[in-house]
């Protein structure tokens, strides 16, 4: 049976995980969409905001569909207080991937992406369209990767981190909880926690308190 599932979120993004149910409605009906939610109500198909949802009393798959980190962590402390919300791992039907793989909950994983083997993925994280990610890597919680991004084998990145399109972390690199990793970025030393690092190779530029950064 179909379970009912919705979309907090009423973006661009929030409409290609859309695609990504209904790509995978296709090879089995597993959910039956209601809508989205947004604090703004007047807009098309939101069929309710962030209190509906707090409050709502039957069971329902919840993906939060929010690409900043803080919002999606601010969100999902909030929604997981009710015992009837469920966060279902969406995965696009073309992404390669291991069956043994560790995922948390509430994880978004976009077409093209190819995930390799003895991979740990934390919860409500996304991984945004052809990213890779090599063996042994462990993600976090709440982290972005942006289109294209490659993550190779034994990288750790922690809670919260957001990586720029096209970015390449090179291989047991660690990014620290928090940080900021510009478009393009080629990583090749561990980057600290609270802090933006752009360039090839990624140098930090500030800490996320925006001071400039002279270490």
């Amino acid at each position: 049976m179909a379970k009912d599932i919705v979309i907090v979120g009423s973006s661009e993004f929030a409409k290609e995980i859309e695609w990504i149910i209904k790509r995978s409605n296709c090879i089995s009906r597993r959910y039956n969409f209601l809508g989205f939610i947004d604090n703004d109500i007047s807009i098309t198909n939101v069929i309710g905001n962030d209190d509906f949802l707090y409050h709502y009393d039957q069971e329902l798959s919840v993906v939060i569909g929010i690409a900043d980190t803080h919002i999606r962590r601010k969100l999902a402390s909030i929604f997981c207080q009710n015992s009837h919300l469920r966060f279902p791992n969406l995965i696009d039907p073309s992404v390669i991937y291991p069956e043994d793989i560790q995922l948390g909950q509430g994880n978004i994983i976009c077409a093209g992406s190819v995930i390799t083997v003895d991979i740990s993925i934390g919860s409500f994280n996304i991984i945004n369209l052809n990213c890779t990610v090599g063996h042994q890597a462990c993600l976090h919680d709440f982290i972005t990767l942006n289109p294209g991004v490659n993550v190779s084998g034994d990288v750790v990145l922690e809670d919260g981190v957001n990586i720029g399109t096209g970015s390449q972390i090179l291989q047991g690199r660690t990014i620290g909880a928090n940080t900021i990793i510009g478009a393009g970025a080629v990583i090749t030393c561990d980057i600290p926690n609270d802090c933006t690092a752009v360039g090839i190779p990624a140098k930090v530029i500030k800490d996320r308190r925006g001071n400039d950064y002279f270490g």
